[in-house]
């Protein structure tokens, strides 16, 4: 793990851990963290694979191009992160119509998200 914001790190200073998906997406989502939002990253294939599928969705006014290890370590790369209002409300309109996940996952993203 990287040295920048990280409860998942703060907590298990060893790293020695075995967290579900669910567990991942708590931490990214609820607590902003940097770390498990880099494991996420990984596991789904990269920043290129998550750009791609949101412009697979029809939006188009955003990049998602550096994970948060690059952002910390290459203080440029915070600019290659990016969206407009418009699409991130796009974006959102998407997932609160219920047609992005199914819905074990619908709900565990939404609550997350309105929890935080």
């Amino acid at each position: 793990m990287h040295n920048t914001y990280s409860p998942l790190r703060d907590k298990y200073p060893e790293a020695d851990i075995t967290l579900t998906l669910k567990e991942l997406l708590y931490y990214t989502v609820s607590l902003s963290d940097n770390n498990t939002c880099d494991i996420l990253f990984n596991y789904v294939g990269g920043t290129e694979k998550v750009d791609s599928y949101i412009r697979s969705l029809g939006i188009e006014r955003f990049s998602i191009a550096a994970t948060e290890k690059e952002m910390h370590t290459h203080f440029p790369s915070q600019y290659l992160n990016w969206t407009t209002p418009a699409a991130a409300v796009e974006l959102m309109e998407l997932f609160l119509s219920g047609s992005l996940f199914t819905p074990p996952y619908q709900d565990l993203l939404y609550t997350l998200l309105t929890e935080t």
